[in-house]
């Protein structure tokens, strides 16, 4: 029994104790669930760091392997399916403003090149080219659906009409000087040095030519 009687315990003691027990309780409890909290937000927040992060390397990876259109000084990838789509495929419809010179290559020529790496490297060191008898390349583009270099335009004629008019001799030899100050320019001024690779000599007219025979020094 209890009783606010002198002599006996007071009531309020065990109320007192249980309160005391509660408090005690609740201040081991708070901080261990704050914890908890602290540590699951902690690992979400890393499991969706890490997931962002792989995304972003796969499209990165995706993206250099699958790079179809390169420009001077212009990245398109992210628009190169735009501009198909509004041009129709490149319907000459869509062509306005200034001209230029599209070589378009064989689907073929995708599949040998084996190191497209090094292709466009090579594309990027011939779009610093700077030389009058060189003409400039804006840049080019490479995918499975097309593969084609886009050149400055020259509106001079073609190289067969100038070299076939026999009364204009010295324009002739001019186109020659042109093209031996590209090669020495590309061979020599470049850095690193450009090659063409596609130039081949032919020996031709074979009306004074003499067959010796065997043996002779004639």
């Amino acid at each position: 029994m209890c009783e606010d009687i002198a002599g006996l315990s007071p009531c309020t003691a065990p109320m007192l104790k249980g309160r005391n027990k509660s408090k005690k309780s609740l201040l081991v409890l708070i901080p261990t669930l704050g914890c908890l909290l602290s540590l699951l937000l902690v690992v979400g927040a890393s499991s969706i760091g890490c997931r962002r992060i792989r995304k972003t390397e796969a499209s990165s990876a995706n993206g250099s392997n699958e790079n179809p259109w390169v420009m001077w000084s212009f990245d398109g990838r992210m628009v190169y399916e735009s501009i198909i789509e509004a041009t129709e495929e490149f319907d000459a419809k869509y062509c306005i403003g200034e001209t230029i010179a599209v070589k378009k290559f064989k689907e073929a020529m995708d599949v040998e090149m084996a190191n497209r790496k090094a292709f466009e490297r090579e594309i990027h060191v011939l779009t610093e080219a700077q030389h009058r008898n060189i003409i400039k390349l804006y840049g080019f583009c490479s995918s499975s659906q097309h593969s084609f270099l886009v050149y400055e335009f020259l509106e001079s004629g073609s190289l067969k009409d100038v070299l076939n008019n026999e009364e204009r001799m010295n324009r002739r030899v001019n186109v020659v000087k042109g093209m031996a100050y590209a090669l020495s320019y590309m061979h020599h001024e470049c850095s690193p040095p450009i090659i063409h690779r596609d130039y081949e000599a032919h020996i031709f007219d074979f009306g004074m030519a003499k067959v010796l025979k065997p043996y002779s020094s004639n």
